[in-house]
């Protein structure tokens, strides 16, 4: 495999893509989509359907990562750091920034983690949502 196929997109390429999208496929999507909603006498109904079927056009072709089960069992209470911790932790700010660290590390590596496979996608791990 050359290093062109193999490293991931530049941030240039990206938009280059999301270009394309809005000035060929878009357009296509619109197209097909107001005569497949034809039926719909409700205007707010047909534009909700065409902006549906817009969105559903650009996340079809988009990567969600989400941590997985052992990375959540990894990280302090078992979860991602949120807003909460300020309850949990009350005034113990050492205790909830030592947390937030170790929770930081801990997603680094799934960073990491996905920075690897970024640079050699294997699609046989990726998953519909």
């Amino acid at each position: 495999m050359s290093d062109a196929t193999s490293r991931a997109p530049a941030p240039a390429d990206l938009a280059h893509l999301h270009a394309v999208f809005l000035a060929d496929i878009l357009p296509r999507v619109e197209q097909h989509g107001r005569v497949y909603f034809r039926h719909l006498k409700c205007l707010h109904a047909k534009e909700e359907a065409l902006a549906e079927m817009r969105a559903l056009a650009w996340l079809s072709s988009m990567l969600l990562m989400a941590p997985s089960p052992a990375l959540l069992a990894r990280l302090p209470n078992n979860k991602l750091p949120d807003r909460k911790d300020f309850y949990h932790y009350g005034i113990d700010h050492a205790a909830r920034e030592a947390a937030w660290h170790r929770a930081m590390g801990e997603c680094q590596r799934m960073a990491d983690e996905f920075a690897r496979w970024a640079e050699n996608p294997d699609l046989s791990v990726v998953l519909p949502l």
